[in-house]
């Protein structure tokens, strides 16, 4: 019916409105055409992702996938990197996205990260590709740490960057992401490959305009920006971050990053210690105790330390400090003669005072192999020399014996036939020491002292250490 009155309309018209009409009539299928059977068609990677009617269902989506993915990656400048392109095309009988299917859609892709970031030069030499221009500051004030080994407690005094340093806006994927500290190493070390795919950051990506026409951005350089310098030569402050846990000074010749530091540092310094000798005549004349343990002060330096070119020219002290004073270590030495005779070999004493009752004769001191020495019950048997002691106990014809093992781990000292035991196994004697009382216990025939020396259980000759005889009082 409507057709009709049009068609009757228009054989009333004349030539000039025909023509009018006839263009009224073909705009208005125009844009009937579009309303019905125009649309968008979204492509990643070149394989259809969905239709849209309006693409900016498809941008606010991709705008929510993106801001996913910063979240995920804690980069505020990550992006979809895949290839996606907006198309306009015929989309008559061809089922509409909504922002939650191409959201689905989106995330069941296999996408890539990106990130719109900041390539750093040096001296016209690729540094790194990092995040941001702080990242880049990060990375340019951990590199200075580094050559300068600036420690925390250290104060910058100033520096002065002597390289041509230039960062340039990038697009690149996120395996090429340097992070702060591997760009202060690179500088710092002159490590020259940070690049991991060269190929990969110059490829031109088609993403969707926001606005919904077809547009192409290319990911390797944003049109018409110049390189801006990212350090004006000289920096003021110090940043702490990444500093390696060093004390030595090192010079660095090899830095990427040339640079004239001056720096001031406490540096501490031990303060040796005196030792003081003093006289004890509690103590055995061959003995030495130390009687105070000597502690060394501490000397705090103030130094100022200017590098030219990564390298120490000069160090100076500015101040220093006693921060602690030094304690003397004092050493007794002793004057106290010892109780018994002293050997002519090995630095041995007799184990007790007394008469020389058994050295050479029949029985078991045939050879001088062993000696007794009689004296009266009770009186005191000493360590003839030092060492740890393996037996206190009563054992076979020795009655109750006491063996002490020296240093040395083979000589052994046997004393037998005490009364009393001043020291038990696992004790720690020293030369002179009590360590039991004389006796009569075992095979004896009145008080005495059996003593031995045994060098891998072994009896030794005993006139080769003592000038003793048979009948001697010692």
């Amino acid at each position: 019916m409507f057709f009709k009155k049009l068609a009757h309309y228009a054989k009333h018209l004349s030539k000039r409105e025909k023509v009018v009409f006839t263009g009224f009539c073909v705009a208005l299928l125009l844009g009937f055409f579009s309303s019905t059977c125009l649309g968008y068609k979204v492509m990643v990677d070149g394989e259809v992702l969905g239709y849209t009617k309006d693409a900016a269902v498809f941008t606010q989506s991709l705008d929510q996938v993106e801001q996913d993915m910063r979240s995920k990656t804690s980069i505020e400048t990550a992006y979809v990197y895949n290839d996606i392109q907006i198309k306009k095309s015929i989309t008559f009988n061809k089922p509409m996205f909504s922002e939650e299917e191409f959201t689905d859609a989106l995330n069941a892709q296999d996408l890539q990260v990106g990130v719109h970031g900041v390539q750093l030069k040096v001296d016209g030499q690729e540094v790194g590709n990092l995040a941001s221009s702080d990242q880049v500051q990060a990375g340019i004030a951990g590199a200075i740490n580094k050559i300068g080994n600036v420690q925390d407690s250290d104060k910058l005094v100033k520096c002065d960057i002597q390289s041509d340093v230039v960062e340039t806006p990038k697009n690149f994927p996120l395996e090429d992401l340097n992070s702060p500290d591997e760009c202060a190493n690179l500088l710092a070390t002159g490590n020259t490959n940070p690049s991991k795919s060269e190929e990969s950051t110059n490829a031109p990506i088609q993403v969707a305009s926001r606005g919904g026409a077809d547009v192409a951005r290319d990911q390797s350089n944003e049109p018409a920006q110049e390189e801006a310098p990212a350090a004006e030569g000289t920096v003021e402050n110090n940043s702490n971050e990444n500093v390696e846990n060093q004390n030595n000074e090192t010079e660095t010749s090899s830095s990427i990053l040339k640079i004239n530091l001056t720096k001031t540092s406490t540096k501490k310094e031990d303060i040796p210690f005196q030792t003081v000798e003093q006289e004890d005549p509690n103590i055995y004349v061959d003995q030495t105790v130390v009687t105070q343990q000597g502690v060394n002060g501490e000397l705090d330096k103030e130094v100022e330390t200017v590098y030219e070119d990564g390298k120490v020219v000069s160090e100076t002290t500015l101040s220093e400090t006693v921060a602690k004073e030094p304690v003397a270590q004092i050493v007794s030495k002793g004057t106290k003669q010892y109780p018994t005779m002293s050997s002519k070999k090995g630095n041995f004493i007799l184990p007790a005072v007394g008469n020389i009752s058994a050295l050479d004769k029949p029985g078991s001191h045939a050879g001088c192999f062993a000696v007794d020495i009689a004296n009266s019950m009770g009186t005191p048997i000493y360590a003839p020399q030092s060492g740890t002691v393996i037996r206190a106990s009563e054992f076979g014809g020795y009655g109750l014996c006491v063996d002490i093992m020296m240093d040395d781990g083979k000589t052994v000292l046997r004393m037998g036939h005490n009364s009393e035991f001043k020291v038990s196994v696992g004790d720690r004697v020293e030369k002179g020491q009590v360590i039991a009382l004389m006796g009569s216990t075992g095979n004896s025939t009145g008080p005495h002292s059996h003593f031995e020396i045994r060098i891998n259980d072994v009896q030794q000759f005993l006139p080769d250490y003592f000038d003793i005889k048979d009948g001697d009082n010692v």
